[in-house]
């Protein structure tokens, strides 16, 4: 598993209009992990936040990337 990141999140929202006054608000805290297949180099993983867009790149390990048998016959 690929820990991410975690924040807090609060909102609040409020209105006082013609005879009435209401409040609203919401809260919580969030978590982001991925689950990595197990053919995923870890020691190679390369992570950029770049203008607000997370790029992750997730290099398969060696002995999960294809490669050619020849067959005889």
């Amino acid at each position: 598993m690929l820990f991410i990141g975690s924040g807090e999140k609060k909102q609040e929202e409020e209105k006082n209009e013609k005879g009435y006054y209401h409040v609203e608000r919401s809260y919580g805290s969030y978590r982001r992990d991925l689950n990595l297949p197990a053919d995923i180099d870890t020691n190679k993983i390369e992570a950029e936040c770049k203008d607000g867009i997370l790029s992750i790149k997730l290099p398969k390990a060696e002995t999960a990337k294809p490669f050619k048998v020849k067959v005889k016959g």
